[in-house]
């Protein structure tokens, strides 16, 4: 299942969209730069690269850096 949340007009998709479908579900390859595809059954998000017909994972976020514990002398 895959719910569109955009309009077309003649076949041609006029911007992008946020995609909602299962991970076993084909990722389309029809939409505007940047859409998104969310899968509910994994909560994993994709982003459309419209020039290269590929969807790149959501990056991992960066870890939070250390606090700085360093004592400094008075």
């Amino acid at each position: 299942m895959v719910t569109e949340n955009c309009y077309k007009k003649d076949g041609v998709y006029f911007s992008n969209v946020t995609l909602y479908g299962l991970s076993t579900d084909t990722k389309p390859l029809s939409y505007g730069n940047g859409s998104v595809f969310i899968e509910v059954d994994t909560g994993n998000a994709f982003f459309f690269d419209a020039e290269n017909l590929t969807w790149y994972p959501e990056p991992e976020p960066e870890p939070e850096p250390e606090p700085n514990t360093r004592k400094t002398k008075k």
